[in-house]
């Protein structure tokens, strides 16, 4: 046996997942988008749906969910529940993820204050930051601007107070 001992390489965290995988064939758009909202309010960590052609050239989409071992059950009866689907396949998978934090920024963009979250991480000596789409989303409806109006201007505002 040989053991070796040395110093991480990497920043990186090392995170253990369980991905669940379904392949549904008779689910319409709606219902996916529906499910997404819900598996996500449940704890997931990502849902995403690719489409396939299955045996005997059916169109099919996968449905693929990363969550932690304490929902997964929860979400395998999600996805039963809302797909209809006959079975789920589950792995464990190991990934390694950037460090980051979620933090709050009071900012003021047309004369109307908003508490803004914004995701940091550091990373090779740079930092990088990302507003959470939800709070984007909120301030453009209050300001009757677009989606894309809204984050230029808070990117700018949460850049000068960095």
């Amino acid at each position: 046996m040989k053991i070796v001992r040395g110093v991480a390489s990497t920043k990186l965290q090392l995170d253990t997942v369980k991905i669940l995988e379904t392949n549904v064939d008779d689910v319409s758009g709606e219902v996916l988008g529906n499910m997404i909202e819900k598996i996500m309010v449940h704890g997931a960590k990502d849902v995403t749906i690719s489409s396939a052609i299955t045996k005997k050239g059916r169109p099919t989409n996968l449905v693929s969910v990363i969550c932690d071992s304490d929902t997964m059950n929860s979400i395998m009866d999600l996805l039963v529940t809302e797909t209809g689907t006959l079975g789920v396949r589950v792995r464990t998978s190991e990934r390694y993820i950037v460090p980051r934090a979620v933090k709050t920024l009071s900012v003021n963009i047309q004369g109307q204050s908003f508490d803004v979250r914004y995701k940091t991480r550091d990373l090779n000596n740079g930092s990088h930051f990302k507003i959470e789409s939800d709070d984007i989303k909120e301030i453009s409806g209050v300001l009757s601007i677009s989606f894309k109006e809204t984050e230029e201007l808070l990117n700018q505002e949460i850049r000068e107070k960095l």
